[in-house]
């Protein structure tokens, strides 16, 4: 069922006031289903201890398309004229014109369908046996199977882009728009190879001293984006968009008391051809489909993960523990096309044409061009457009997005100290300090978009340097406590408070680079600058971050932007994607402090208060400098990455 939603009306142009919008008042319904058959066998025996089991889930997602729509008013349609009959173009006023109705422009869903179904199930296999081996020793060993079936809408209604279908709107070109079906309701395959094991080991020294050694893969399901999820590939050709614009000379699109114009032709539009562009009857309204990858689009991402480390006992109540720890992540989703750039992408090698990319492709630019690559010619005799849209692999389209095109990796490496207390006298500590880096090549475009190994890098969720400390105190005043005020009145103000307090510090993330000066001939990706091989010195300039103006007129900055130039036309930079010269933000740190406080109302009831402050001290930690060698505001800081102190209460009852 199609549901209506309020519409958002926009004002623009000279005297506007604000608009009415925003998703907020958009119809919304997401229903989500999770069917779950779980079933465990337990079978201890001697020293083994053995589980077998399976799961089997079914998810349903249902989401509900509202029919938005989006009016836009300017002033142009209600300016006036001088003496000369020329436009005074300082007068006019939106609000005048949203009240004649005349419409400077239109934006409204024209939907075929109403609602999507997502369906999707899984299937595992395990068993686990722990096994006491001696006094010392216990293993764990395990294995899991898991499948992942590919996604589906359960109506069929969704499409996606099929590379060997011939497109008859392109002279029989290979690249047209396929739609699901009974027989084909995803392209993407299952895989079936998923095995993880669980391996552990607990080797006790003597009573106070015990290592731990762990190994296990894990797999997840591979869905893209949340949008995948619910909605699948793509609704090209069931759903459209009906606009209007301003045909010029201040004259409305049309004014609302006549109504929207009809759509010229309602979906849905069930055609393998539809969205093909770049050709004579449509030049310019292409539509730009969606690429399910048979066999990167199923595949399920995992981790590999392991550990090693010994705890040893101080006390009856305390422990300190060391660990090494890392993590292998392979067909990650956020990696390398996950933009959806990297598919309908002309071989570098005609980078060499320079500015014969973006020229039309004519007879004499097809003569220059066929000097330089013999092999140039149109690619269907009915193409229209540049020289560079014509030597994608697919020049009926321009951007093949690839959401589930999974070859993101990541590697973690950590080594974690721990310090605990357990709850004893009315006192209880923890702390960890964690020393680890973090590589990966997460950049959905990248600078060669057929070299991935470019942007493996330190991660952006890298932080050398993480210290984390939580508390609780319990102060020694009431009954059962140390100080125990004769007076029922004092006993009764100063007894069952506690404090507790969250101490934490991180070093900051690396920075990445991103340039807008790069000339990319269409089919480099992600712009990222080059070292300046003239440039000595420190790239590090005035000081500690947030030294200096921040706030008005000259801004100081914190990089040096000489050290940095953008690469020559046609080619990507050098830097690294991320941790250029070691370059991080700043640190952040915080400290958090609570106090409560308990009551006994009668029996089993029971009131708590609870009194928190946020950045209890208050302190600005700043937020990563500005990025962009090729705007004024590089190197200089504008933002906070920390929120001021804040207070809070809250007050609990419980039965």
């Amino acid at each position: 069922m199609v549901q209506l939603a309020f519409p958002d009306i926009n004002f623009t142009g000279s005297n506007s006031p604000g608009g009415w919008q925003g998703t907020n008042a958009h119809f919304y319904n997401e229903i989500v289903n999770t069917f779950t058959a779980q079933d465990n066998i337990l079978w201890v025996k001697g020293r083994h201890s053995m589980v077998f089991g399976f799961q089997w889930q079914a998810l349903q997602d249902n989401e509900n398309f509202a029919l938005n729509a989006v009016f836009n008013f300017n002033s142009a349609q209600t300016q006036g004229y001088n003496s000369t009959g020329s436009l005074l173009t300082a007068t006019g006023n939106a609000y005048a014109s949203y009240l004649l109705g005349a419409m400077n422009g239109s934006t409204i869903n024209q939907n075929a369908i109403g609602e999507t179904g997502g369906r999707y199930k899984t299937y595992a296999l395990y068993v686990q046996d722990d096994f006491k081996v001696s006094q010392r020793l216990t293993l764990n060993l395990g294995l899991r199977w898991d499948l992942f079936s590919p996604f589906y809408e359960v109506n069929n209604l969704m499409s996606f882009f099929d590379p060997n279908m011939a497109n008859s709107a392109a002279g029989g070109h290979p690249g047209a728009l396929a739609f699901a079906s009974s027989s084909l309701r995803n392209p993407a395959e299952a895989h079936y190879k998923n095995f993880g094991p669980r391996l552990g080991a607990a080797y006790r020294i003597d009573d106070k001293t015990v290592l731990r050694a762990g190994y296990s893969i894990m797999y997840a399901r591979a869905l893209g984006t949340r949008t995948i999820g619910r909605q699948g590939l793509s609704q090209l050709g069931f759903n459209a968009t009906n606009s209007s614009i301003s045909p010029g000379n201040n004259a409305p699109a049309y004014y609302w008391d006549n109504g929207v114009p009809p759509i010229a032709q309602a979906p849905p539009f069930i055609d393998p051809t539809y969205g093909t562009g770049y050709i004579t009857s449509n030049p310019t309204g292409v539509q730009n489909p969606v690429y399910g990858d048979p066999k990167l689009g199923g595949k399920p991402p995992y981790y590999i993960n392991w550990n090693f480390g010994i705890q040893r006992s101080l006390t009856a109540n305390m422990t300190v523990g060391l660990t090494y720890s890392a993590s292998l992540g392979k067909y990650l989703n956020a990696g390398p096309g996950s933009g959806g750039t990297s598919y309908n992408i002309a071989p570098l090698k005609y980078l060499a044409l320079g500015s014969l990319l973006t020229a039309t492709a004519n007879t004499a630019n097809l003569a220059a061009a066929k000097a330089m690559f013999p092999e140039i010619a149109l690619p269907f005799p009915n193409y229209v457009g540049t020289i560079g849209q014509m030597l994608r692999p697919f020049p009926q389209y321009g951007t093949i997005s690839t959401p589930m095109f999974s070859v993101g990796q990541s590697n973690y490496q950590g080594l974690q100290a721990t310090f605990n207390r357990r709850f004893a006298n009315g006192f209880t500590f923890a702390g960890g300090y964690t020393f680890s880096k973090e590589m990966d090549n997460m950049l959905a475009s990248t600078r060669d978009p057929f070299a991935y190994y470019l942007e493996k890098s330190r991660g952006g969720i890298d932080h050398r340097h993480v210290f984390t400390a939580s508390s609780t105190f319990q102060l020694p005043f009431g009954a059962r406590h140390t100080l125990n005020p004769g007076n029922p009145v004092v006993r009764a103000v100063v007894g069952g408070w506690s404090v507790s307090g969250l101490v934490s510090f991180a070093t900051g993330s690396p920075l990445a680079l991103v340039g807008t000066a790069c000339n990319a001939g269409g089919i480099l990706g992600t712009c990222i600058p080059n070292y300046n091989p003239a440039f000595s010195g420190n790239v590090r300039i005035n000081g500690d971050y947030g030294n200096g103006n921040l706030i008005g007129g000259t801004v100081t900055p914190f990089l040096d932007r000489n050290a940095f130039v953008a690469p020559a036309a046609y080619t990507w930079g050098n830097v690294p994607r991320t941790g250029v010269y070691g370059l991080n933000a700043p640190f952040n740190s915080s400290i958090d402090v609570s106090l409560r406080r308990e009551f006994a109302i009668h029996e089993s009831i029971k009131l708590a208060i609870q009194a928190d402050a946020f950045n209890v001290n208050n302190t600005v930690r700043f937020g990563a400098p500005g990025l962009n060698p090729d705007v004024a505001a590089f190197g200089t800081i504008t933002s906070q990455a920390n929120q001021p102190r804040k207070l809070q209460l809250n007050a609990r009852i419980t039965f």
